[in-house]
């Protein structure tokens, strides 16, 4: 991983010998009895899991790994619109998949009925997660109040600053002050391999002008050859600097979904923009231990 030493202590990668399935663990970082994974691309597909048996026994051996039976699954659709899970009517929750099969105890996926791409909520036991392939997951713990948000944040989230009106949204439901809160910015794509069109570039630089931003430490356009790249996770990083987050309670996992590679050449992470419509899922999940 590139991270430095201090870094490294705040991340595991755990390994499931039992399903030959990795996935990052900082749940430590954040609080005492959180739990926040992300999950890598061998043997783990977070999107195609129905398709047949093995997946599914892999979905279940991550879930026995983190002791639960059931997660919560947003419908995540390039929004900046923020869910309060715990006030979410149970009539607008459905089963996405019951993936039992064989095991002796059920195991549910639930789908919320709602377009939101962040998730917050402060009840205990009820686990949520997010089917990502490069955009970044974002995770937040008010170590005070002991509340969560999981957050889906693509170039469109980004734009929107998803993550500021998720922290308002918390600040409104549970008082939440930022100066209490840790967060955690997982793998995504990097702004090397972040390259865009002319109209989101404007549109990027429209905002940043609006937030008095210095453009240039966060977009660049080569002369040479017209390429456009946008560095998301450095306009979230400072825009929760700028509400008042300690930037020793920000972890930032920098590590690209394009472009990253185990040592016998498989990729690491899923990512639509390599792979498009073939594309596989990563799993983001966060959930407050009872």
């Amino acid at each position: 991983m590139s991270k430095n030493k201090k870094e490294e202590s705040k991340v595991k990668e755990i390994y499931n010998k039992k399903e030959d399935i990795k996935y990052l663990s900082f749940g430590d970082f954040l609080g005492e009895k959180v739990t926040a994974i992300y999950t890598e691309a061998h043997n783990f597909d977070a999107r195609r899991i129905e398709e047949n048996n093995i997946r599914n026994k892999s979905f279940r051996n991550i879930m026995d790994d983190i002791d639960v039976k059931l997660i919560y699954m947003p419908n995540t659709f390039h929004t900046d619109k923020v869910l309060n899970l715990d006030e979410f009517p149970e009539e607008k929750v459905g089963i996405y998949r019951d993936i039992t099969e064989d095991a002796e105890e059920q195991y549910m996926l639930k789908f919320l009925f709602y377009e939101a791409d962040a998730v917050i909520g402060n009840l205990k036991g009820k686990p949520v997660s997010m089917q990502l392939a490069d955009c970044n997951a974002i995770y937040i713990y008010d170590t005070k109040n002991k509340a969560y948000a999981l957050i889906h944040s693509g170039w469109k989230g980004t734009l929107n600053l998803i993550t500021r009106k998720t922290l308002l949204k918390m600040k409104e439901d549970f008082d939440t002050n930022p100066k209490d809160i840790k967060v955690v910015l997982g793998p995504s794509i990097s702004k090397d391999s972040f390259e865009v069109e002319e109209n989101v570039f404007n549109d990027f630089e429209k905002m940043l002008e609006k937030e008095t931003l210095e453009k240039e430490k966060y977009i660049t356009k080569l002369k040479e050859n017209n390429k456009k790249n946008i560095d998301l996770k450095r306009i979230i990083i400072d825009d929760l600097l700028k509400l008042g987050v300690k930037e020793e309670n920000i972890l930032n996992i920098e590590e690209d979904t394009l472009t990253l590679k185990y040592e016998n050449g498989e990729y690491k992470y899923h990512s639509h923009r390599r792979d498009k419509e073939k594309a596989g899922r990563n799993m983001a999940l966060i959930y407050l231990e009872r």
